[in-house]
């Protein structure tokens, strides 16, 4: 399930968008989530969990 919000676009979790992304926020952790593959291939990574590492990451 997906919500809408004026002015922001929801994307699936590939690769190609978090290459594409200027920006990772993660507010929330999930284990769905795959955060080996958001370390490898996201440029910059802020995160307010401290479940990701790397010289990308920046914590709260």
């Amino acid at each position: 399930m997906r919500g809408n919000v004026a002015g922001v676009t929801v994307v699936d979790l590939t690769p190609a968008e978090l290459a594409a992304a200027d920006a990772v926020v993660l507010l929330t952790d999930h284990d769905d989530f795959d955060y080996d593959m958001v370390e490898r291939h996201a440029g910059y990574i802020f995160d307010t969990r401290a479940r990701c590492h790397g010289e990308a990451v920046e914590r709260l």
